[in-house]
C-alpha cells in the first residue's frame, strides 16, 4: 500500500509510520502513537486507526481479486495449450482388433497359397493378440 500523511491537528503522520503497528497486530500502540504525535483524543486516534484498517481490508481484497484474475487468465492458458498439444499429437497406433499398443511391423512373409508373392509388403502386428493388417488400414 502507498504512504500517504494523515494530517490530524495540523500535524502530519505518514500512514506508514502507523502501518508499522498495525502490521504486528499492535493497534494500541497505534492510537498511543497518534495520541503522542499529534496530541489528538483517543476517540480521534481510535478512528484513524479504523480507517487505515478498512483501507488495508480493501487494499488486500483489490490485491487477492488481481491476483485471482490473473490466476483465472494463466489457468485457461494452460488449459488451452494442453488442448492445443493434445490436438497436435498424433494418434497412437493400436490393434484394430483388440485395441493393444503393442505393435510390431514387419515383412509379411511367405504363405502356403501364394508362397513368395507380396512377401515383400510390410505388414503390423499384434503382440498382444497377434492379428496382421496392413499399415494404414484397420
Amino acid at each position: 500500500m502507498e504512504s500517504f500523511d494523515i494530517s490530524i491537528n495540523k500535524v502530519n503522520i505518514k500512514s506508514d509510520e502507523v502501518n508499522k503497528f498495525l502490521n504486528k497486530g499492535q493497534a494500541d500502540k497505534a492510537v498511543d502513537f497518534i495520541i503522542e504525535r499529534s496530541k489528538c483524543s483517543k476517540t480521534e486516534a481510535d478512528e484513524v486507526v479504523e480507517e487505515l484498517k478498512q483501507l488495508r481490508i480493501q487494499n488486500r481484497d483489490h490485491t487477492i481479486s488481481n491476483w485471482n484474475q490473473t490466476k483465472e487468465s494463466q489457468s485457461t492458458y494452460l488449459d488451452s495449450t494442453k488442448r492445443k498439444l493434445a490436438s497436435d499429437t498424433p494418434p497412437k497406433p493400436h490393434c484394430p482388433k483388440c485395441n493393444s499398443t503393442s505393435i510390431t511391423a514387419g515383412q509379411r512373409g511367405y504363405k502356403l497359397m501364394t508362397g513368395f508373392l507380396g512377401s515383400n509388403k510390410t505388414v503390423n502386428r499384434c503382440a498382444n493378440c497377434g492379428h496382421s493388417w496392413s499399415p494404414g488400414k484397420r
